[in-house]
């Protein structure tokens, strides 16, 4: 008779290799969906760059959304979707968000800069235009820290200013208050 404690091991051990058996397709990478996906986007990108050129915008804005929400895209293919998408909307004469997507480009490639070789130049001094803003903002953003910093150093001498002026103030009634008090008249 198998005692009681070998019967759990063994018991545990079935268990153990049914899981490993039915969690085996999850814990392999499925790197053909992926290469999939990255093909499909590829190709909706290419037809939304034919649609831009068409005069498709509102395609070509439809295509690029369906490749953006995959999660598998590269940061190579984002560029070339948001690169689309601010040319469309830019031709549409929707500057706001021409300018929103060349910050996600500028966000995710930082030295994103089109030549007029790859880019019309109304495009290319669109995004000149964009990280021009984006440098001032900066900027006003770094000056602020250094002048929220003065405000606080000032606050800081002030404060201690006060304080220093108070302690000696309090000194000179302390010696007001050590000096003896006169004689009491005397009672007839």
């Amino acid at each position: 008779m198998i005692p009681f404690y070998r019967k759990i091991i063994v018991f545990k051990l079935i268990v153990l290799l049914l899981l490993l058996q039915s969690a085996g397709s999850y814990l392999k990478p499925d790197f053909g969906l992926f290469a999939q996906n990255n093909q499909i986007c590829s190709e909706n990108l290419e037809k939304a760059e034919d649609a831009y050129y068409d005069g498709e915008y509102t395609k070509t804005i439809t295509l690029i959304s369906n490749c953006l929400k995959e999660p598998n895209i590269t940061n190579e293919q984002r560029v070339y979707a948001y690169t689309i998408l601010s040319r469309t909307f830019l031709v549409m004469d929707e500057k706001v968000k021409a300018k929103e997507f060349i910050n996600k480009i500028i966000d995710i490639k930082q030295d994103y800069l089109p030549t007029i070789e790859q880019e019309t130049p109304n495009f290319v001094n669109f995004v000149l235009q964009v990280r021009k803003e984006r440098e001032q903002i900066i900027k006003s953003k770094e000056e602020s820290g250094i002048s929220q910093w003065v405000w606080i150093g000032a606050g800081s001498v002030v404060a201690t200013a006060a304080v220093l002026a108070i302690i000696s103030f309090g000194d000179d009634k302390k010696e007001k208050e050590d000096k003896p008090l006169p004689e009491p008249p005397e009672f007839p």
